[in-house]
């Protein structure tokens, strides 16, 4: 089994693996004993946790580590770019003016935890 990695916001060494209900248990993710942190969503296939908790575990170990990845939290990271958003939008895509960036869960968690971890480089400085 792998080895669950502290929280990267709060730095709780347990989290949990719980189905995204409001998906009809299509989804999983892990999420931190204490502060509530979800970690990104992997496919369940409907199943228990026992048998998906291992990708999700993988996906909460996931770190940034580069210092230009944390210079820029939103590298990377792709979406429509329009009406404020602050995810670069790719060449040559158009949308019908509705912005969803903000709304995608799994991009959000992946910028917050490259957010985490650049406060906490900071505040060892």
């Amino acid at each position: 089994m792998t080895k669950r990695l502290p929280c990267p916001f709060c730095g709780h060494p347990n989290a949990t693996p719980e189905h995204d209900t409001a998906q009809g248990f299509k989804w999983g993710h892990m999420v931190c004993d204490s502060c509530a942190a979800k970690g990104p969503e992997v496919r369940t296939n409907y199943l228990e946790p026992e048998y998906w908790s291992e990708d999700a575990i993988k996906e909460w170990n996931v770190r940034p580590g580069d210092a230009e990845l944390l210079a820029k939290p939103f590298t990377g990271i792709r979406g429509c770019g329009d009406h404020s958003c602050l995810i670069e939008k790719p060449e040559g895509m158009g949308t019908n003016g509705g912005c969803r960036c903000h709304l995608d869960r799994h991009k959000a968690s992946i910028v917050m935890q490259r957010l985490a971890a650049l406060r906490r480089q900071t505040e060892e400085k």
